[in-house]
């Protein structure tokens, strides 16, 4: 609630409708039968999309922090693509706590970039030159 400056009980309630709202365009993103529909209701929920973006079948574009994902001009994104602006590694509060604490950070993806289908793009804090799928050279942008 801090993150969005909300306090008390009716920022509480305001939290949970934004989630509400945010879930509902995003369940619209995932069965929408037109990629032009699916950048569509990404862009209502904050995302900023450039021009001629392809967004595949069932891409997941992070669901707690969308407005701080930006997708760039002539990108393609394939299907059940995971896009995340926070990384969180773990399920243990004690281990998310004391050792890996959430990382939140802006994530890019640049100009004419092309993401394989299954592939999971978090945020800064890890070593994505080990990673295949995004042309790493031309795309990802470090913040």
């Amino acid at each position: 609630m801090d993150y969005y400056n909300y306090k008390g009980f009716f920022g509480k309630l305001k939290l949970y409708f934004k989630f509400l709202i945010d879930w509902i365009l995003q369940t619209l993103a995932h069965i929408s039968p037109h990629p032009g529909l699916t950048a569509a209701f990404h862009r209502m929920r904050g995302v900023r999309i450039g021009k001629c973006v392809y967004i595949g079948p069932r891409v997941h574009i992070d669901g707690d922090y969308p407005q701080l994902i930006t997708i760039e001009d002539f990108v393609s994104i394939g299907m059940n693509t995971m896009i995340f602006a926070h990384s969180n590694p773990t399920c243990s509060v004690v281990i998310k706590e004391k050792f890996y604490p959430r990382k939140v950070a802006p994530t890019t993806i640049k100009k004419r970039s092309l993401g394989s289908p299954w592939l999971y793009h978090f945020s800064r804090g890890h070593n994505w030159r080990k990673q295949c799928g995004w042309c790493w050279k031309c795309c990802y942008q470090r913040c």
